[in-house]
């Protein structure tokens, strides 16, 4: 806006004062050719942006042109500046953490934080700020403090931002993982570009944001625990292992594996599980239902023959076992199988000596049966008649028992 001093029934700043009741931001010019002290501070009071008189000439036109653009541009600046200042304090107020700045020096004593401070660490920004509590010396874990330190000093060397992850002690002892990323600011070098101030009296500051990760770094520490796992069970040299996608497809396999087939590793990657040489013709049906079993979430255990290089057969005991993500959706298949070959033939040794046992049990029972119902019987009558000879006939009985008894030892003997 653009107005003359001398109005057709008010003033210039009668008007301003007007314009500013409506559009407090809008630029104005009082361009007047009645010029005092007293009307340039009325119209500086009123929130004039210039203050221009007007002269003899031309030139007044193009100086007025160069006032008004200075003015829109500065004008618009303004505006530019309030819309960042105001899309960052929304960010600040809606980040799950804290934007700070701090001296670069031990114990990190910050100079301002905005944020959810007491969320994060139980302590008030004020408190930070004011120095009653060192970031690095009262918040940082104790244990991550050299590690961090080094970690943001090499990347100031570097001229570089620094991100790093480590544990914070909050107000009630609480341990909570956070994660940092920051720069290095030169304070003196940004003032002086309005000042004369030397450039040795620069301090450098840390600007950032931190925010909670314990619920990531827990999730994080656990797919690590889970994998290290993996790889204990994948390297195992007596199991058979293979990883699948839900759908059958070798994902990988493992050199133990490998050892019993004519196949590389990179020959069996992609290819379906059920058509592998590790499978005897008239188990792929089973194999297949086997892997939709077990994308279907359960877990499957199975028992078969696998045909080797060599052409003599291993038997084994294995298992189709999920893996299942967050949301409880099966993400891979890992089968896993036990050589029990060696194991199988100790089995079918042992059954056969039961069954020659169990035919020397019967045979030894039939051997003792004759002579001890001999034996009784007869004591039986001597105990009814007084007849003294049917004991003797009884010992005869007995002593035939006690050689069958002998005979007996003696193919227990040779059955072992």
């Amino acid at each position: 806006m653009v107005s003359d001093h001398d109005l057709a029934d008010t003033t210039g700043i009668d008007f301003l004062e007007s314009v500013r009741e409506e559009h407090p931001d809008l630029p104005f010019i009082l361009f007047t050719g009645k010029g005092s002290e007293e009307v340039a501070s009325r119209a500086i009071s009123a929130g004039v942006t210039d203050y221009l008189q007007k002269e003899v000439g031309t030139d007044q036109y193009a100086i007025l042109a160069n006032r008004i653009e200075n003015a829109v541009e500065r004008s618009r600046s303004v505006r530019a500046a309030r819309r960042r200042k105001r899309r960052l304090e929304t960010l600040v107020s809606n980040l799950p953490g804290i934007v700070y700045r701090t001296r670069n020096e031990p114990g990190w004593p910050m100079e301002s934080v905005d944020g959810e401070c007491e969320s994060l660490v139980g302590y008030a920004a004020e408190e930070l700020e004011s120095g009653d509590v060192a970031w690095g010396e009262d918040v940082l874990h104790p244990a991550d403090r050299e590690e961090t330190w080094a970690v943001v000093q090499r990347a100031i060397e570097r001229e570089e931002p620094f991100e790093c992850t480590y544990r914070v002690v909050t107000a009630d002892g609480t341990v909570k993982w956070v994660w940092e990323r920051g720069r290095v600011v030169d304070v003196g070098k940004e003032q002086s570009t309005d000042s004369d101030e030397d450039d040795s009296t620069t301090s450098r500051v840390l600007e950032g944001f931190i925010t909670d990760v314990t619920e990531s770094q827990a999730r994080e520490q656990e797919l690590e625990r889970n994998e290290r796992r993996f790889e204990a069970v994948f390297n195992d040299p007596n199991l058979l292992v293979g990883l699948l996608d839900p759908d059958g497809t070798v994902l990988d396999v493992n050199q133990t594996a490998l050892q019993y087939v004519d196949l590389t590793r990179s020959e069996s990657i992609g290819e379906a599980l059920e058509s592998t040489p590790w499978w005897a013709d008239g188990l792929q049906d089973d194999v297949e239902r086997w892997v939709d079993a077990a994308a279907a979430g359960e877990y499957v255990e199975y028992e078969a023959t696998h045909p080797t290089g060599d052409g003599e057969p291993i038997a084994v005991e294995g298992v189709f076992r999920p893996v299942r993500d967050e949301a409880g959706a099966v993400t891979a298949l890992v089968v896993s199988a036990r050589d029990v070959t060696e194991r199988r033939k100790r089995e079918r040794e042992l059954q056969r000596q039961n069954d020659r046992l169990g035919e020397f049990a019967g045979f030894v029972s039939h051997d003792f049966q004759s002579p001890l119902s001999t034996a009784r019987g007869r004591l039986e009558l001597a105990l009814e008649t007084g007849d003294l000879d049917h004991v003797e006939t009884a010992l005869d009985a007995v002593n035939v028992s006690t050689n069958s008894e002998r005979t007996s030892r003696a193919r227990s003997e040779a059955a072992r």
